[in-house]
């Protein structure tokens, strides 16, 4: 497969993986009534298994379903300017933080607000996104790009208080349900090239976006991640890694441009990888905020 998707088809209702066959004219978001060719079986183990059948695009899915995310593991402080904006020092290693599977979402499915985070500074965090595909454990980073499938577009949602609650509190600020939505597909690494693609958020219909940035303007470049992160450690076949975001997240905005309740967030990364979509969407109830020193 080229471009990797997972979607809901217009002939029968039912989930299917495939791989988008459509050109660039074509792939305006949300993709819907897209052509793709049936892929059979786990992709990410036997793609070879290809079904003749071509079906239409309904709804598309994240590429990877939460049931075959072993672990999201996600890098912090990537790129130089977002240091600047974050008064962080330059790191002289990947920054870990991890997320559960339960955080995976959809390119264009709605971000579920809980109460607990519903006045926490609420933020967003355009990435481009790495599936492992092949398991591996210190791997040589001259080997490294060999153990990744494909590359996507994410958002890391983020509410700002927490984070800073007690220091740094970052698994707990970014690791709530469906906070990181990626998509809408995903791109054989053989057929990707950071240093063509750039990175832009938008939020709602403003004019101007929020962020943009080169991809190849990150401090540790995706076969730095996978090496470092495999060292003493196992990455297993469908693990997700979102690689950082640069400047131009809200906190850093003046005055902050937090997100509200209806916000719908576009990160793009062009031309290779598409966009995605997502409407910050606040849950009515849910149980009082719990230690904090904010609410």
């Amino acid at each position: 497969w080229t471009r990797l998707v997972r979607f809901v088809a217009v002939e029968d209702g039912l989930e299917h993986f495939g791989d988008l066959k459509a050109d660039e004219k074509q792939l305006v978001p949300p993709y819907h009534g897209l052509q793709a060719q049936e892929l059979l079986g786990d992709p990410l183990h036997d793609y070879n298994i290809t079904s003749k059948q071509v079906l239409t695009i309904a709804r598309l899915l994240s590429p990877i379903p939460e049931s075959s995310i072993p672990l999201i593991r996600m890098v912090g402080l990537n790129y130089a300017k977002h240091l600047l904006e974050s008064n962080k020092p330059l790191p002289t290693s990947p920054c870990l933080f991890i997320s559960a599977p339960a955080c995976a979402n959809g390119p264009f499915s709605d971000v579920p607000i809980p109460v607990a985070a519903q006045g926490a500074l609420l933020d967003y965090e355009g990435e481009m996104v790495i599936v492992i595909g092949k398991k591996g454990r210190n791997i040589p980073r001259e080997e490294a790009l060999s153990h990744i499938a494909g590359f996507s577009v994410g958002n890391d949602v983020s509410a700002r208080q927490w984070q800073r609650e007690n220091g740094t509190q970052w698994c707990f600020s970014k690791g709530f349900d469906k906070w990181a939505p990626f998509g809408p597909w995903l791109q054989s690494r053989e057929t990707m090239n950071l240093s063509e693609n750039s990175l832009t958020v938008f939020v709602n219909n403003e004019p101007t976006p929020r962020q943009s940035s080169p991809l190849d303007d990150m401090i540790f470049k995706p076969a730095d991640v996978v090496a470092f992160f495999s060292q003493g450690t196992t990455l297993e076949v469908g693990t997700v890694i979102f690689t950082g975001t640069p400047h131009g997240v809200g906190f850093a905005m003046n005055p902050p441009g937090y997100l509200k309740n209806g916000d719908v967030v576009k990160v793009a990364i062009k031309p290779t990888l598409g966009e995605i979509a997502n409407k910050m969407a606040f849950e009515s109830d849910g149980p009082p905020v719990l230690y904090s020193s904010w609410a």
